[in-house]
């Protein structure tokens, strides 16, 4: 018989069943559409897998459908925390998919930021290691990470507003950043617009 997984193995527990990936996704997704706005429902969501040559977490899109899948990196299938946060950082993209190498700081940002403030983790010390690695400068997604942070600080509500008129955060133009937050710096705002 073989060994279950957590990540994929809900049990039985006095208040109901412990979290899978699955639910989490679900749980997951619920909050971001809270925090910024619904989901494109044009897509569906198929589920979340392990992919053999991955070497960082990212959607996929089979078939020739609008169907959008998490690929998780294979390294993360017996480990909980990084599968969670790995899932995380994917969750804001599910909101209105694009293919891989589209997306814009905003939006690579944006998720980077969610990932760091979930709270659906294991061990909180590996949990800011992660968040930490984020933040280190010679990551990738420090610098869009600060620049979304620093978006938010003028206007929390404002990737709920900028979805308003256009649902794909890569589709974001700097001119719009600025009409809804014309405290913004312009410079940031063509950083934020940038593709990643």
């Amino acid at each position: 018989m073989p060994v279950a997984s957590p990540l994929f193995t809900s049990v039985p527990i006095p208040a109901g069943a412990t979290w899978t990936l699955t639910t989490l996704t679900g749980l997951m997704l619920d909050e971001a559409e809270t925090l910024y706005g619904r989901r494109d429902m044009d897509w569906t969501l198929l589920g979340v897998e392990f992919y053999e040559s991955a070497t960082k977490p990212q959607i996929s899109f089979p078939g020739s459908r609008k169907h959008v899948v998490i690929r998780l990196t294979s390294d993360t299938a017996n480990d909980y925390d990084h599968a969670v946060w790995q899932l995380a950082q994917e969750i804001v993209h599910l909101l209105a998919p694009v293919g891989y190498g589209e997306a814009n700081n905003l939006e690579e940002g944006l998720a980077t930021h969610f990932a760091i403030n979930t709270v659906h983790h294991n061990d909180k010390t590996r949990w800011q290691s992660f968040c930490s690695g984020m933040r280190d400068p010679v990551c990738a997604y420090a610098q869009p990470l600060a620049d979304c942070e620093a978006l938010l600080q003028l206007d929390s509500d404002i990737i709920k507003k900028l979805r308003r008129s256009q649902s794909y955060l890569s589709r974001v133009t700097a001119g719009q950043i600025l009409q809804l937050a014309p405290a913004c710096d312009p410079l940031l705002a063509a950083r934020l617009t940038s593709n990643f």
